[in-house]
Parts: C-alpha cells; sequence; structure tokens
C-alpha cells in the first residue's frame, strides 16, 4: 500500500476485545493518514480507466466530513442523479464509513443550521451501504438522527442526540453491533426522552451510553433491553456534572444485562452503591471504575482487570481517595480476586505519578503493594508503571520523574 491505511481499517473495525481500554490513534495521526490516502488514490484515478475504478472505490469506502462546506458538496456528489461526463455515476454506493469531525481551526456549524443539518442528512439517506458513522464533535442534529434511520446495513455508530428514544425503539438499528451514544441534556422545562422502555438490539455486543440527567439513568435500568449478544457495558457521565446512579439503579441494570458481561464500565457517580458482581456478572474479566465515586466491590472470582479512569482534576477528594486506596488493597487478596492479573490506570504513567505524589494521600504506597503482590501496575498505553527512588537512581534521574516545570 502506498500509505497506511490500515490505520483507517482499523480506527473504523469495532472492537470485539476490550473496547472500552484500547488505545485508539490521536486526531493528528488519523487527519495524516487520511489526507494521504485521499491524495494517493486521486494521482492513481488519473492513470487509465482500470486504475480509476479501483482508485475511485478506495477513494469514496471512507468518506470525512471536516466542515458543512463538505456536507454541501457531499450532498451534490452522492446524490443518485449525479452525473459525470454525460454518464450516471453510483457514487453512493462506495461508501462504507462516514466520519464526522471538525478541526479546531475549521468551519464550525450552527447547532441551528437548517441547511447543514439537511445536507448531511441527505448524505446518510443516499449510502445504502453505510457500515460505520462516527460523529463526536457535538450533538447530531434530529434531522440527521433521524435519517439514520434508513441505514438497513449500519453496525457501528458513535454520536450524541437528544431522539435516542425514537431511534431505539424504531427496530431500524436491529445490525448495530457497537453504539456510542450521548445523551445530552435537555433544557428547563423540556420532557426528557427517556430510552424506550423496549430496546431490541439482537446483535450488539458493545454498547457506552453517556447520560446527563438521572431521570433517564433510572428509566434505563428500569427498561427492557433485548440485547442477547452485549459482551460490554459502558455506563459514563456527560460532563463533570453529569448524572449519577440512584442506589438502586445499577444493581438494577446489572441484573437485567450482566449475566453475559465480559467488560464493564462505570464511569459516573455511584451514590456509593455495593455491587454483587459475582452472581450479577459472573462472566465478568474487566471492570473500569471512576475514582469521581468507586462502588463498593465484594469479590469476584474471575476478575482479571481492574481499570481506574482519570480523576478530575487529577486530585480526588479525601474520601475519595480512600475508596481507591481501599480498592486497591482489596485486589491484593488473592481470597476474593484469585485471577486478578493487572491494575491499568487510564491515564499516562508520568500522571500517575504526579497524583501519587500528592501528600498524605498514600496512593503510592498501595500501588507499590500491587506491584510487591505480584500484579502489573499500567498505565493507559499498557506500559509497566515503574516508580524510582531517591536512594537507587541518579539525581538527574529522580529530578525528571518529579520536576515541576516553571514558566
Amino acid at each position: 500500500m502506498a500509505v497506511d491505511e490500515h490505520v483507517l481499517r482499523s480506527f473504523f473495525a469495532a472492537p470485539k476485545d476490550s473496547p472500552f481500554t484500547a488505545s485508539r490513534i490521536s486526531d493528528f495521526q488519523l487527519e495524516f493518514v487520511y489526507l494521504q490516502s485521499i491524495a494517493t488514490m486521486r494521482s492513481c484515478a488519473l492513470v487509465n480507466r482500470e486504475w480509476s475504478d479501483h482508485a475511485t472505490r478506495r477513494l469514496y469506502a471512507t468518506v470525512w466530513v471536516r466542515s458543512p462546506t463538505d456536507a454541501e458538496l457531499l450532498a451534490r456528489t452522492l446524490a443518485p442523479t449525479f452525473r459525470r461526463s454525460g454518464r450516471a455515476l453510483h457514487l453512493q454506493k462506495l461508501v462504507l464509513n462516514v466520519l464526522v469531525r471538525f478541526p479546531e481551526d475549521g468551519e464550525q456549524p450552527s447547532q441551528l443550521s437548517r441547511s447543514y443539518a439537511r445536507r448531511l442528512a441527505a448524505v446518510v439517506r443516499n449510502l445504502p451501504n453505510l457500515g460505520t458513522f462516527l460523529a463526536s464533535d457535538a450533538r447530531l442534529p434530529d434531522r440527521v438522527s433521524k435519517a439514520l434511520t434508513s441505514a438497513k446495513r449500519l453496525t457501528r455508530g458513535e454520536w450524541s442526540t437528544s431522539v435516542h428514544k425514537e431511534m431505539l425503539s424504531s427496530g431500524a438499528l436491529s445490525g448495530l453491533k457497537s453504539l456510542f451514544l450521548q445523551c445530552p441534556g435537555m433544557a428547563p422545562g423540556h420532557i426528557d426522552p427517556t430510552p424506550a422502555v423496549r430496546v431490541e438490539l439482537p446483535q450488539l455486543h458493545t454498547l457506552s451510553v453517556a447520560f446527563c440527567r438521572r431521570e433517564a439513568l433510572s428509566a434505563a435500568a428500569a427498561g427492557h433491553w433485548h440485547m442477547p449478544a452485549l459482551r460490554h457495558l459502558s455506563v459514563c457521565r456527560c460532563s463533570v456534572l453529569g448524572a449519577s446512579f440512584g442506589p438502586t439503579d445499577a444493581p438494577m441494570l446489572l441484573r437485567r444485562v450482566g449475566a453475559q458481561l465480559d467488560q464493564l464500565d462505570l464511569n459516573c457517580a455511584m451514590a456509593g452503591t455495593s455491587l454483587d458482581l459475582a452472581n450479577t456478572c459472573p462472566s465478568l474479566r474487566t471492570l473500569l471504575v471512576s475514582a469521581l465515586s468507586l462502588p463498593k466491590v465484594g469479590f469476584h472470582p474471575g476478575l482479571e482487570l481492574v481499570g481506574l479512569h482519570q480523576p478530575i482534576g487529577f486530585a480526588p477528594p479525601p474520601a475519595e481517595m480512600e475508596a481507591l486506596i481501599e480498592l486497591l488493597e482489596l485486589v491484593q487478596q488473592t481470597t476474593l480476586f484469585p485471577r486478578i492479573h493487572s491494575v491499568r490506570y487510564l491515564i499516562p504513567a508520568q500522571t500517575v505519578k504526579r497524583l501519587s505524589a500528592h501528600p498524605d494521600s498514600g496512593l503510592r504506597a498501595a500501588m507499590e503493594a500491587v506491584v510487591a503482590a505480584g500484579i502489573l501496575l499500567e498505565d493507559v498505553g499498557c506500559n509497566p508503571i515503574k516508580f524510582s527512588h531517591a536512594s537507587s537512581v541518579a539525581p538527574s534521574d529522580y529530578d525528571w520523574d518529579n520536576m515541576s516545570i516553571a514558566y
């Protein structure tokens, strides 16, 4: 290949193993590879007719909407009536993946821009083979969200919408295998469209839902989810001030879908909820929790990895720090967690070291005890975290490990 197109394929492929801990490529690398791929395919299309056909298929397989102007041009190019040199080009059949992401210095659409919403919706409706749709910048216009229900072959989706109830209850997205859905908060007095009472997603194996209102969380926990293939579940907050589980919400939700879970991510406030994971999630191997409010975990004979999310502001309150240290002490007990082999802090190693250096936190001692117990301590890149000691390293090395930069 002329460019690293495997980077694009891996980015759009739905990860089946540990999707919530898998590292993702940076936006800079993704944009570089995409633009290089576009330039290469355009050059190949100018060689001859045979090369042009192959290059065109590769050129339109992945489409990145980087501005409202892109949406307008795509709506015209992908229309069924688009013609070039007197012949109809059915380019819309070639598109398999769509990414909607705007660079920081790019042209930003207004959420109230009807023309942008209309054009992007037209793009979505004219893609019969669309398999992946990722929109991670801002809330997707309702018109576009509803247009996605016409994507019969959609298997992976990531977007933020206020009409999730209508989308999930329509039955049109029954082929989804991976869904990351963000449900933003509503304005005061607005009726919150909570998740449907009955959701049928028979092929879904990965679900991540972010709510901003507790009413939506409670409705989700009380609803009926028919997801027999679900293996990975993440329930998180939309923001620092996002929703929190009530004392009975999380246990109720796990009783409904926990039996087949392999990975569980609870990156939201838990209100000190106690979880009986051994009975509600007997097949669980990976548990991710947040220092925002750690749940009380009893024991689990099959748990192999515990992941810790980035704390807010890198300085959890004393009560939450105590809960974190208690969890680290708990996982060292082989009678409660006989199969634990890794504790992974989902932030860079140097950030972990700065966090553990907080005076009187006791976090560093707890982490070193984890390592002493034979458990691997990792950072977000799956790299082992090692703490240096002043008595055993050269001064220059020690200074780098504890240096504060003055501006």
